[in-house]
């Protein structure tokens, strides 16, 4: 049979075939037609390869005035990194990520999503031995958005509890997150935004993974930076004196807590002289280094600041503020979740008169739904026991605070929901 095939195939190549007119002039008219295709053809898939990209990057179409091409350029003022940590040195505890995720994607994205300031960084740091369906469901979430970045990488650079020394101002923060495995996100902003960091001010804002922010918290932010710190624009000694340095933080805030209720309990909490975690935010002048600004745990920071000061101003109240002109400046859910486990018993919780007025504001103000509020809600009480008890498993992972008393919380929380007894009875 092979000799056969082989005999074949040599009569094939030695016999000249025969010339046929009609078969060579429409050989001739296909490659005419196909040279002239060609570039028409190449044209659409090149229009239709950039409506892709296009739609992909509309979030950020307008970021800093520059092309997505173009990284020689950074018309903001400043250049803002928000830091958040989804799972660190947790990859092994599914029940506990997925509840995560969707806290993350219904209370936490969309406030982000919907910031009336799109002239930010994102950083979402993980795992990088996260659950694989889980890494997909981030990357499908936050892929739309070129500002939003998720990193392989245990580390942080957290204002107000930084595990490792420095920052974004100073080059050491933006070249570890380079140096890592980027999921999602135009790397070419990061690129410039380790460009020019030294050109301009900087504010880095610390995001829990299960908070959210307002939608218009981070262009507040930004405006009072330019007011306060020290620029280009400003080092003249004929200006006004500025800061090098200044701290911010909500001062009102709403807590999400899971219940029997199908949708859960909220209750509002003000500060007059704490921070809390979500929407903590360092501003570094221009020529002001990192290393030369003092850093203090979020829950003594705001006292510390005023005793110590240092940013340059004639008053230390000056050096950090309160952000007062938005009513509700940040939410936080307080759940089985939550790393810490601070706060999670639910206190004082706004009447019923009332409940509906504030969850408008979260609708209005933060664009977190009510039907998916009752998607998380149901979701964590249907795991609850799972949850509890890897939180408690997690809990002295490397970067946690490993607290007897959040282990203790969590095995008691574990064990009513192993008996059904209620969730969050009020505290007395």
């Amino acid at each position: 049979m092979f000799a056969n095939r082989e005999r074949r195939t040599t009569s094939i190549l030695s016999t000249t075939p025969r010339r046929d007119p009609k078969c060579f002039t429409t050989l001739l008219k296909i490659l005419m037609w196909t040279f002239l295709m060609v570039p028409f053809l190449t044209t659409i898939l090149m229009i239709l390869h950039l409506h892709g990209y296009t739609l992909r990057a509309a979030a950020v179409s307008s970021f800093v005035g520059m092309g997505m091409e173009d990284v020689d350029a950074w018309d903001a003022d400043v250049v803002h990194i928000v830091n958040t940590r989804f799972m660190q040195h947790q990859a092994s505890l599914p029940t506990l990520g997925r509840a995560r995720f969707l806290l993350f994607a219904y209370f936490c994205f969309p406030s982000m999503a919907h910031q009336t300031s799109q002239n930010f960084l994102w950083i979402i740091r993980t795992d990088p031995n996260l659950d694989e369906t889980l890494r997909n469901d981030m990357v499908e979430l936050l892929r739309p958005y070129s500002n939003f970045f998720l990193v392989a990488s245990n580390n942080n650079f957290l204002a107000g509890n930084g595990s490792l020394e420095g920052a974004w101002r100073d080059g050491i923060a933006s070249a570890e997150v380079l140096r890592s495995s980027i999921y999602c996100g135009d790397v070419r902003l990061l690129r410039a935004a380790r460009k020019f960091e030294s050109e301009k001010i900087v504010l880095e804002t610390r995001l829990d993974a299960d908070d959210g922010l307002h939608v218009d918290y981070l262009k507040y932010v930004q405006e009072s930076a330019v007011e306060k710190l020290q620029s280009h624009d400003t080092m003249s000694l004929k200006k006004p004196l500025k800061a090098s340095w200044h701290y911010w933080c909500a001062r009102r805030h709403i807590q999400w807590h899971v219940d029997e209720n199908s949708v859960g309990e909220l209750n509002k909490v003000e500060h007059s002289h704490f921070c809390i975690t979500a929407g903590l935010t360092i501003g570094f002048a221009h020529g002001t280094s990192a290393g030369s600004v003092k850093l203090y745990p979020h829950d003594t920071l705001f006292k510390q600041v005023q005793k110590d000061g240092g940013c340059g101003m004639e008053s230390n109240e000056r050096c950090i503020e309160l952000v007062s002109d938005i009513d509700i400046a940040a939410m936080r859910s307080r759940t089985v979740t939550s790393a810490g486990m601070m706060g999670v018993t639910l206190e004082g919780k706004i009447d019923g008169n009332r409940l509906k007025e504030f969850w408008e504001k979260l609708e209005t103000g933060f664009k977190i739904s009510l039907e998916e509020a009752k998607l998380v809600n149901s979701f964590i009480l249907k795991n609850l026991e799972a949850i509890a008890l890897e939180n408690e498993m997690g809990q002295c992972t490397e970067g946690h605070s490993c607290k007897t008393k959040s282990k203790e919380k969590l095995l008691r929380m574990r064990d009513l929901a192993k008996y059904g007894a209620k969730l969050t009875p009020v505290a007395k």
